[in-house]
């Protein structure tokens, strides 16, 4: 499944990029419900479509939270359905 991520760039890299916003899609196969870890798939991923690498001052990830509660619900809903087997 994906999670839709909003981010908005920092100042700099906006006007760089002519863009201040973007949507990151997040594989919720590859990331733990995990503040770090989304902010750094979305850093790859964010440089794999600009082609430029990302700090963690240089964009916000607008839905964090709403992400992380989607994380964690999922991953308990996989830890229920494989005790009810």
């Amino acid at each position: 499944m994906k999670i839709e991520a909003r981010v908005k760039f920092s100042d700099k890299f906006a006007k760089e990029l002519s863009i201040d916003t973007a949507r990151v899609d997040v594989d919720t196969d590859y990331v733990t419900p995990y503040e770090s870890d989304i902010r750094d798939y979305v850093a790859n991923e964010l440089a794999e479509i600009f082609g430029c690498s990302f700090g963690d001052d240089e964009f916000e990830i607008m839905n964090l939270e709403d992400i992380i509660e989607d994380l964690k619900f999922d991953e308990f809903e996989r830890k229920t359905q494989y005790a009810n087997m």
